[in-house]
């Protein structure tokens, strides 16, 4: 019976991990694009087609976060770390939210500054370091 656990948690661990991977690769893309980019007007389409997808993942990634830090006692972590953790997660999604509200009154006019996108993306490396070592200890 815990082996088939664990094959549960491993294989939706898997899958998440690779949804996470995926995620950061773009994140990554995206930076990369707007360094090289210095264009004064970015086009409207490419930058829905780069950002939409991008803030969604941002939403679906903080939102699980919230989640299991809202609803688990972290054994692993202080409570006012977890705490912590869970506030600039919360922060997080509303800027967030902020920012794709301003992309879609523009009309995808206007895109997110990289300085604004990398704490988010290294808040959320650091959430996946927390979920995966939530759930490898579920797994014992």
């Amino acid at each position: 019976m815990l082996r088939k656990v664990t094959e549960c948690y491993n294989a939706e661990y898997k899958t998440d991990f690779l949804a996470f991977k995926q995620t950061i690769h773009s994140i990554n893309a995206a930076i990369r694009f707007n360094e090289m980019s210095n264009t004064a007007s970015p086009d409207p389409e490419m930058l829905r087609q780069i950002l939409e997808p991008l803030l969604e993942d941002f939403v679906y990634w903080f939102s699980r976060s919230q989640s299991l830090l809202s609803k688990e006692r972290l054994d692993f972590i202080t409570e006012e770390s977890q705490k912590d953790l869970l506030a600039r997660v919360e922060n997080a999604l509303k800027e967030v939210g902020v920012a794709k509200s301003l992309f879609k009154i523009t009309g995808h006019q206007v895109g997110v500054d990289i300085a604004t996108m990398r704490p988010w993306h290294e808040l959320l490396i650091e959430c996946q370091g927390v979920g995966m070592r939530y759930y490898r200890n579920q797994a014992i």
